[in-house]
């Protein structure tokens, strides 16, 4: 238990000091991690402690602490391994209902999760004032999510948002070389979803994205205006497939060029928006989250000086700007904005369930790192539960990546880690069912998997998952943030 006593050095010291000097007190060590708990029980044994584990008593909490305090000597006595959450509750009323029986048994240690101090909190928050001690012996987390980052070039954009595009204009010209076109844009599709390699990129992207520039530019054009749409349609579906290969600089040289073909015509302001959009994303994925952030601002100004502006475009917008903000470790001002367009979406009644859960999901992880109102927090996002049951499909991903976090927030934040591990099992189940072998989602759900496992111990499977998780990372086919999904999410230094 070597890394143990490092990790917590300060908290045994200050236990050991009080079990010198005490001879009845009640004492509270809140604890997730089983290597923690056994730990604690190897501590605690030169006190001539008696254990108990909660979940092999066959007696009834109220009848064991009487018959424990009904000899003539004191006692020091521990409980712990709660894991039933019903029978734990029976406890947490038990203690308030006995704390007279409590008293008489000497010194009483319990070795909690945190869900059963978030009970007694809840329930019997004067509880408190009889426990003499209480120490913190979790290990310090980070949430290993990243915020919902909305411009997606996987998902297809509204009817609003891509009124212009796909190749009106080609059609109005009637172009007879349309049908290579359609071949090039056949090509793209292919690689929305498919790993593009670096040759595949060089020997037939871009010899097919000049064939096409070439056949917009021989065209005799009898409206120009309608050349440049033309071109930067053409660049722009380009260059979203790029940004989805992770081929960030090749998607910005077209964003560049797509901005200066636009001086022609300067009242193209779609065109302009998603060139700041775009900008934004390879910032973005480049970790240039405060350029992300101002070209996002420039999109913003830019769509509200629009003639019929899109406020759930525009929220879209912000929420971004939000994720910025955080990856800036500013998340006392990412959690204003995405409240912000809560409050928003609430009042002008825009809010749809995946744009819902889009700004909880990135609320809860601006919560998690202020480290505060999570136990409030928690009872919003199980209430959430019921809008994702209503209005996904449990093949869906928003329902499995509801189901990761709460796997997350019940197994690191609450220590509830077998209900925790079969959440993201089931999570597991939909993202391999729906998900390509390489997306950084799989990626992730195997980390929490691992993370839950060296909790409870289980070191051979924790290892098993972080080296599927490692592997899935080298050959993700999307632009992601690795660093992040690598961050010590369950707080450990180790996975052996």
């Amino acid at each position: 238990m070597e890394q143990q006593s490092d990790d917590f050095k300060l908290e045994d010291r200050k236990l050991e000091i009080y079990m010198k000097n005490v001879e009845n007190a009640i004492v509270l060590l809140e604890a997730n991690a089983y290597s923690v708990r056994l730990h604690l029980i190897s501590l605690l044994k030169k006190y001539g402690t008696e254990y108990y584990d909660f979940a092999d008593c066959k007696e009834t909490f109220i009848p064991l602490i009487q018959k424990l305090g009904s000899g003539n000597q004191p006692k020091t006595v521990c409980f712990y391994n709660f894991q039933d959450e019903a029978i734990s509750y029976d406890v947490v009323k038990s203690l308030n209902i006995s704390r007279e029986i409590l008293r008489r048994v000497g010194v009483l240690i319990f070795i909690m999760p945190s869900f059963l101090v978030r009970q007694i909190e809840n329930e019997e928050p004067n509880l408190f004032d009889y426990i003499t001690l209480r120490l913190d012996y979790r290990y310090p987390f980070k949430p290993c999510f990243v915020p919902r980052f909305a411009i997606s070039y996987q998902e297809r954009y509204t009817k609003t948002e891509r009124h212009e595009l796909k190749k009106k204009a080609l059609l109005q010209e009637q172009i007879q070389s349309i049908r290579d076109i359609d071949q090039y844009d056949r090509l793209l599709t292919q690689y929305r979803f498919k790993r593009m390699s670096v040759k595949e990129k060089t020997d037939l992207l871009e010899k097919q994205l000049w064939e096409a520039n070439v056949i917009i530019h021989d065209h005799t054009w009898e409206n120009p205006r309608r050349q440049v749409l033309a071109q930067e349609d053409l660049w722009m579906q380009t260059a979203e497939i790029l940004c989805i290969q992770g081929y960030l600089e090749d998607a910005w040289k077209l964003f560049d060029e797509m901005d200066q073909l636009l001086e022609t015509f300067p009242d193209i302001s779609l065109y302009r928006l998603h060139v700041y959009e775009g900008k934004a994303y390879c910032s973005y994925y480049s970790r240039s989250f405060a350029q992300a952030r101002d070209y996002l601002k420039k999109a913003a100004d830019l769509l509200e000086r629009m003639d019929g502006s899109d406020e759930k475009w525009l929220c879209r917008i912000w929420n971004d700007i939000g994720s910025c903000y955080y990856n800036e470790r500013d998340y006392q001002r990412a959690l204003e904005i995405w409240q912000k367009c809560a409050e928003d979406m609430e009042q002008k009644k825009f809010g749809n369930p995946e744009r819902i859960y889009r700004n909880m999901y990135n609320r809860l992880l601006a919560y998690l790192r202020l480290n505060t109102n999570v136990k409030v927090y928690h009872l919003e996002w199980s209430r959430l539960g019921n809008m994702i049951e209503e209005n996904f499909p449990k093949q869906s991903e928003i329902y499995a990546e509801y189901r990761l976090v709460s796997a997350w927030l019940e197994g690191m934040v609450l220590g509830r880690s077998q209900y925790a591990e079969s959440l993201a099992q089931e999570a597991l189940q939909i993202h391999r069912m729906i998900l390509p072998e390489n997306d950084y989602r799989l990626a992730l759900n195997y980390h929490i998997l691992g993370c839950l496992n060296f909790q409870m111990l289980n070191l051979k499977k924790a290892g098993e998952y972080q080296k599927k998780s490692e592997n899935i990372l080298k050959n993700c086919t999307v632009a992601i943030l690795p660093e992040q999904i690598k961050e010590d999410g369950c707080g450990t230094k180790k996975w052996d």
